[in-house]
């Protein structure tokens, strides 16, 4: 019996590929990069995506890291010839944005392999480079903060185009970096420490930003006039009152010192969000429920990240690992 093996002109190794699951219809997906297309499997069909990696040649495109975002299914994949992400929509048909992730050095394809490219919560990407101990945190579809912690050595900003950008140089004597995505961040684990990058939420931004002028803001900023016998702390929390903004103000402080990691900020906060529950004739239910499940919750998240346990969860960690 004769034996033959033939292989088409197109037949190329794959990269990298992902296992992708569909709420729709409950199917997975494989994602398989070939070197500038990606090639979408199932269980009924495999078809090479409608995306292609932009390039002069075929030798200047190859699709080494394809990741999945957690919660929004956005889809990241890196070429690493040129060091670029493309951010695309779960379909694989539309280009969403285009990062490059070198940023300000130049990108070298054969040192940079041991470059790693993840998700940091929804809609950051993190690039770790082990070489030059950086990671490289960009927001590629919205314009948000990046939190980092005092573990790190030094913060650089920059701007990438319409990419807000942050360099983090890592501490560590062997120069070994590993990197875990989490569900609303980065675990970050050198020689040295272990970091964690979340990105900052909506409510600590209103709290927290310079000259905010948020309803969150303005009651803790009341709350801090409360404590030195400043008399129009009573006055700025009843225009909210008056304005119907109290029970959002009250929700925004609650929500804030929930994502918070200090237990001095996390108790301002919830101190301010219940001052301003005593203003109202008839205090807000859903507000007064959201605090005694969120005081709970921080009471075991600050027990975990105690040195005596060394355990450091986010609220995010928290709740998934709950459900």
């Amino acid at each position: 019996m004769d034996r033959t093996t033939s292989r088409t002109r197109d037949a190329r190794p794959a990269a990298t590929c992902l296992v992708l699951r569909r709420a729709l219809g409950n199917f997975v997906e494989v994602l398989v990069g070939f070197r500038d297309r990606v090639l979408i499997c199932n269980a009924v069909s495999c078809e090479l995506a409608a995306w292609s990696c932009p390039s002069s040649t075929e030798a200047d495109a190859r699709i080494t890291q394809i990741r999945l975002s957690p919660h929004t299914e956005l889809v990241a994949i890196l070429n690493s010839i040129d060091g670029t992400v493309y951010v695309l929509s779960s379909d694989l048909k539309t280009c969403l944005s285009r990062v490059l992730m070198a940023g300000d050095y130049a990108w070298d394809a054969e040192s940079a392999s041991g470059c790693l490219v993840h998700w940091c919560g929804p809609v950051m990407l993190a690039c770790c480079d082990p070489a030059r101990m950086t990671i490289t945190v960009v927001a590629p579809c919205c314009d948000t903060l990046v939190e980092s912690y005092p573990m790190f050595g030094r913060i650089g900003k920059s701007m990438d185009g319409e990419n807000p950008r942050t360099e983090i140089f890592l501490q560590g004597e062997d120069g070994s970096v590993w990197v875990a995505p989490e569900v609303d961040g980065l675990r970050i684990i050198t020689s040295d420490e272990v970091s964690v990058l979340t990105q900052v939420t909506q409510a600590q931004v209103d709290v927290w930003s310079v000259g905010s002028t948020a309803p969150g803001a303005v009651l803790s900023d009341a709350r801090a006039l409360l404590e030195n016998q400043d008399p129009g702390c009573e006055t700025m929390v009843r225009q909210l009152d008056e304005s119907k903004k109290l029970e959002s103000a009250v929700t925004c402080c609650i929500r804030a010192a929930l994502m918070d990691h200090d237990s001095l900020r996390q108790k301002a906060l919830l101190r301010a969000a219940n001052y301003g529950k005593l203003f109202p004739a008839q205090p807000p239910p859903r507000a007064g429920e959201l605090m005694r499940k969120t005081v709970q919750h921080l009471r075991v998240l600050n027990e975990l990240r105690s040195p005596s346990v060394g355990m450091f969860i986010t609220a995010g960690e928290a709740e998934t690992l709950g459900k």
